[in-house]
């Protein structure tokens, strides 16, 4: 079976999420071509349809606002939807020029592509409600996956923290949709006791504000990636909105304990009080005393990472992902 998976690169974790279905699908034995288009095609996504698909191809698996593009060559179309941008809960982190792109452009052109498509699959029960809400339709859920054997704890397992900070990491592009702008709050309640690390996401930004106790590790390369896992305490994520989650499900994958907003699909993957804790959108006030805890207390730290490992190792491996999708596919 030959799958080509026709992707428009953005900067984001749909870009993750086509590579590693790509490498999961490889290794299970089917043929697939990952082939990657400029971001500018998402202004006008119609301009694909020019695209030819490979020879052979028995079904293309694409992103759903350019689903519209591949529907026209008698080849079986599956959707991707990794966050739905219609859900009302999703308008605050919009500029109003990208509302009315949204709303104007791609909601029709969506719309088409998903009603055009053999099937749509999301990652998440939050993600599969929203597409239900938005366009009547009905998706297929198949939880993203973690590369387990990379994504991993330390091979030492005792991390050495005495006359140490407690050492937080947040993962994620400098956005309000990410929570970014909470990071200085917490970090100034906390003190000196702890410090924090944080990425630049994928797409390379440059500081916003000044954050105390604070130190940007830039754009990372994934080993660079796993090792801020490993070198941490705790994943601090104090996001407002995700499809997903996917700093969450890396950080589980490598036996942290993640400290998240208890929002759209973080219950899914974080299990409060077993794997982390959840709080309340917005709340510094908790989030800093759920650091607090977990910094007073090394064996609940410890006992959460594990927890989170067992669980990614069951629900979030590519071999699981992957043989789900050849289900689906051998459906079509």
């Amino acid at each position: 079976m030959k799958i080509w998976i026709p992707s428009i690169k953005t900067g984001s974790g749909a870009d993750v999420y086509m590579t590693r279905l790509a490498e999961s699908l490889s290794s299970l034995g089917l043929t697939v071509e990952l082939q990657w288009f400029p971001m500018y095609f998402e202004l006008c996504p119609l301009l694909l349809r020019n695209i030819k698909p490979p020879a052979q191809t028995d079904i293309i698996f694409v992103n759903s606002w350019t689903a519209i593009a591949f529907t026209q060559h008698n080849i079986p179309v599956v959707s991707f939807v990794h966050h739905c941008v219609h859900d009302p809960g999703y308008r605050p982190f919009k500029t109003t020029a990208q509302a009315v792109y949204h709303q104007l452009l791609i909601l029709p052109l969506e719309k088409a592509g998903l009603q055009g498509s053999s099937k749509v699959v999301v990652g998440s029960h939050f993600t599969q409600q929203q597409v239900q809400q938005s366009f009547n339709i009905k998706a297929c859920l198949i939880p993203h996956s973690i590369d387990t054997n990379n994504f991993c704890p330390p091979k030492s397992n005792s991390k050495s923290r005495k006359n140490q900070p407690f050492k937080l990491l947040f993962i994620g592009n400098q956005s309000k949709r990410k929570g970014f702008d909470l990071l200085a709050g917490i970090m100034q309640q906390l003190g000196n006791d702890y410090v924090l690390n944080f990425t630049s996401g994928l797409r390379n930004q440059a500081k916003k504000q000044p954050i105390p106790h604070a130190q940007s590790l830039g754009l990372l390369s994934d080993t660079e990636l796993i090792e801020a896992y490993q070198n941490a305490d705790v994943l601090l994520f104090p996001t407002r909105y995700e499809g997903f989650g996917y700093a969450a499900a890396e950080a589980m994958a490598c036996g942290l304990p993640v400290i998240s907003s208890n929002c759209s699909a973080l219950p899914e993957l974080i299990d409060e009080g077993k794997g982390g804790f959840l709080c309340s959108t917005d709340a510094i006030d908790e989030f800093v005393d759920k650091i607090r805890l977990l910094a007073r207390s090394p064996e609940l730290c410890k006992n959460m990472g594990e927890y989170n490992r067992q669980k990614a190792l069951a629900f979030y491996n590519p071999e699981r992902m992957g043989r789900e999708y050849i289900q689906l596919f051998e459906q079509i």
